[in-house]
């Protein structure tokens, strides 16, 4: 995983991203933000370790 700008490590880069999708708010149709905020806490994505099977591994 990238850092984001202004991130020194992963770690806040990561707690930077689970900030930014809990203060984000949708309003009228449903949206995929709970879907996208649970990698966010999968240690697998935490320590980068994830690949493009992580998804179906979570609903397992």
């Amino acid at each position: 995983m990238e850092r984001s700008k202004g991130a020194t490590n992963v770690f806040e880069s990561v707690e930077r991203a689970r900030k930014a999708v809990a203060a984000f708010r949708v309003e009228g149709p449903e949206s995929n933000l709970p879907f996208c905020a649970e990698p966010l806490e999968h240690p697998e994505f935490i320590d980068g370790n994830h690949d493009t099977e992580l998804v179906s591994r979570m609903r397992a």
